[in-house]
């Protein structure tokens, strides 16, 4: 069994290439009361690296899964940011079908964070982890997730 921990900004697809990573290698999302009898999981998370307690979760789920045996894979997904923009427009067009909705507004409100707080990781950040780094501008999340699939071998 294997884990994926997908991470990095707001927007950068984590969830949506979660669900295809999913649906590609048989792995489920994590649950914690359902870890028995499955060949995998994908943990999508947001992991503040600037913050003390930004961590933790991460740090939590890979002890965990260790501690059982069980190899833990992290994925970053990044994308340039016009990219995460018109990714959060898209988002929010999709879920709220409103043309009365003030996307400016609604674009400082969410990525208010990117002045405010790192959510990608420098280089060298992570030694000693499975780690695989994808730039996922210009990738379908259907590709994304077949390439995070081969870099880990799931």
């Amino acid at each position: 069994m294997k884990v994926v921990i997908l991470f990095g900004d707001y927007a950068v697809g984590k969830k949506t290439i979660a669900t295809y990573l999913c649906a590609i290698t048989g792995f489920r999302f994590y649950e914690s009361s359902r870890t028995q009898e499955q060949r995998g999981f994908v943990i999508p998370v947001l992991w503040c690296f600037d913050q003390p307690n930004g961590g933790v979760q991460v740090q939590s789920y890979e002890t965990f899964f260790t501690n059982a045996g069980v190899e833990v894979c992290f994925a970053e997904l990044t994308a340039e940011y016009e990219t995460l923009l018109q990714r959060n427009r898209d988002k929010l067009a999709q879920e709220m079908h409103d043309d009365s909705i003030d996307l400016e507004m609604s674009e400082k409100d969410y990525f208010w964070h990117t002045d405010e707080f790192r959510y990608t990781s420098f280089p060298g950040e992570l030694p000693g982890k499975r780690y695989f780094r994808l730039d996922t501008t210009n990738l379908s999340p259907e590709e994304a997730a077949y390439r995070i699939r081969e870099a880990f071998q799931l």
